[in-house]
């Protein structure tokens, strides 16, 4: 593996399977983002994930040596090219190291309350549409659906969330983590 891709169409997942065939979802690609960087900059023999598009994707794929190496010119362009890519790693690494703090919560009800108080801060907002299925959320949280489910609505029951759907607003300095 020495080429990154950058996806310019459409919408997909990295996704890992565990041998019993479970599905977790480790992030979403989205139009413009940068994805097998961190394998390509390696070299990888074996990859451990694998990318599943949601929607029909295009994908522009480019040797990250390329990038990487010492440019014979030492032009602007190729130093932007490089901050760049930098910079997109070291984003990368900080969503990374948040999802270890989400996973590494003990409970269905804690990662819900983190991953919601997130994506508020996130978009700024108390009401936001997320992306997840109910199935998808389950799989990116790593948790029982069913579990996840009672969770949500014991968190409705009590006045801190609302939600239909992909839709959720927090009740003001109800929820915690916020």
């Amino acid at each position: 593996m020495d080429s990154a891709g950058i996806l310019t169409k459409g919408t997909a997942q990295v996704v890992h399977r565990d041998a019993a065939g479970n599905r977790m979802i480790l992030s979403e690609i989205k139009e413009g983002d940068l994805f097998a960087e961190a394998f390509a900059a390696i070299k990888c023999q074996s990859i451990p994930v694998g990318v599943v598009a949601l929607t029909n994707c295009t994908v522009v794929w480019f040797a990250v040596g390329n990038i990487l190496g010492v440019c014979k010119n030492q032009c602007s362009f190729h130093k932007t090219l490089s901050s760049n890519f930098a910079r997109i790693i070291a984003q990368k690494n900080i969503l990374l190291n948040e999802k270890v703090r989400l996973l590494s919560c003990k409970t269905t009800k804690e990662k819900l309350c983190m991953f919601l108080s997130n994506y508020a801060k996130k978009t700024g907002q108390l009401s936001f549409h997320i992306d997840f299925s109910r199935d998808e959320l389950a799989d990116f949280l790593s948790v029982n659906r069913s579990a996840m489910s009672r969770e949500l609505s014991r968190l409705q029951q009590e006045g801190k969330i609302q939600y239909k759907k992909k839709r959720f607003s927090i009740e003001s300095g109800r929820i915690c983590y916020l």
